[in-house]
């Protein structure tokens, strides 16, 4: 995915993620030309078959005066692959985040409104089911608000994927659309998609949890931007990592428990961001509906193969590459201590995750049968 896999290497590809973005649709632009000029020859060879089906059927009627061919279009037409670059879709995707942030905005503003009369806030301040009702929607807002953009934004990154798939080349293309026709259930990958996304509600509920009940403000700070920039980063990547076939989920996990400091690194900036825009319903909602496709398409677009080092000198080499072994050094030591306790803290959200998806299949079944 990238020249390396630890944090400077995620940081990187995020931080590219807008040039790539913009080569990739200059790129994508320039193959409208040849397009549109296929399409004309397309157009010019179907007209050129109507005038001959036309003419043969007029030859037909004086000698015989029964008509015996009717005018069909070519059966050879096909459909051009939309080229139109990457802007057309990206803006809908954002002005759909947009819209259902703004709607979730209006909504706060109503219930802020209705409980400023008096005898309501009276009600709501004595109440405690009322406190309780509230708290448990505000979380439910907050972690299934990204969940919900990248349904809704399924389709558009669909089209995006399909446009990036036009700059591969043709052998690529190929060989990507028979490994498309292998053997897969369509239910299976269904279900592991669902599988996925109740995992990461879970996961992330359950580091807001270790973030509420921290007594220091500056270590809950700290869980905050990790634990922002790992879901984020995994919701992201996994995007990319689903369109390979026969991938699962559980492959997923374990590529997260081995690269897991290039996800951090990854979504970093925009773990810093929520320090600075905390709430969803606001500005930080308005960046996260921005950043969010920009996260993804930079995921698509990021370099699978490692880079080959340039030729530099002996003295630059030899400073460069003993601060570089350093930093390796001490990313690896890290990995390695923090390794362990990331994956006992995905221990309760996997078993919570089996437990809720076993006793819905267990009463669908009785339901069904």
């Amino acid at each position: 995915m990238s020249s390396g896999h630890g944090f400077f290497a995620g940081l990187g590809d995020f931080l590219a993620a807008p040039t790539r973005l913009w080569r990739m649709h200059r790129r994508l632009i320039a193959l409208n030309p040849k397009a549109r000029a296929l399409e004309q020859v397309q157009h010019h060879q179907e007209e050129r078959a109507r005038r001959f089906q036309l003419r043969t059927r007029m030859m037909m009627d004086f000698y015989t005066a029964k008509p015996t061919l009717s005018l069909s279009p070519s059966p050879q037409h096909t459909t051009l692959t939309d080229s139109g670059g990457l802007f057309q879709p990206l803006v809908r995707m954002w002005l759909i985040n947009v819209g259902l942030i703004l709607l979730l905005a209006l909504l706060s503003s109503m219930v802020t409104l209705i409980a400023s009369t008096n005898r309501v806030a009276s009600w709501m301040l004595t109440s405690g089911t009322f406190r309780i009702v509230s708290l448990v929607i505000s979380c439910i807002l907050h972690i299934c608000l990204p969940l919900f953009m990248e349904l809704v934004n399924m389709l558009y990154l669909k089209k995006i994927c399909d446009r990036i798939a036009l700059l591969k080349s043709k052998s690529s293309r190929e060989s990507f659309a028979t490994s498309q026709t292998e053997q897969q259930s369509f239910g299976g990958t269904i279900m592991d998609r669902l599988y996925a996304l109740i995992f990461f509600v879970l996961f992330q509920l359950q580091w807001s949890l270790i973030s509420m009940l921290t007594s220091s403000y500056k270590l809950s700070n700290v869980i905050n931007v990790f634990a922002v920039a790992y879901m984020y980063a995994c919701y992201a990547i996994e995007y990319r990592w689903r369109q390979v076939p026969g991938r699962t989920f559980e492959g997923f996990l374990a590529y997260i428990v081995e690269c897991w400091t290039y996800f951090v690194g990854y979504g970093f900036i925009l773990g810093l961001c929520s320090l600075f825009f905390p709430h969803f319903i606001g500005w930080g909602g308005m960046l996260l509906s921005i950043t969010y496709p920009i996260l993804v398409i930079g995921a698509l677009g990021a370099p699978q193969q490692q880079q080959k080092p340039q030729k530099q000198s002996p003295q630059h080499t030899s400073s460069s590459t003993s601060s570089a072994s350093q930093l390796n050094w001490l990313e690896r030591q890290l990995n390695w201590l923090f390794r362990f306790p990331l994956v006992w803290s995905m221990r309760p959200a996997l078993i919570l995750t089996n437990w809720i998806v076993r006793a819905c299949v267990a009463l669908a079944y009785q339901m069904w049968f």
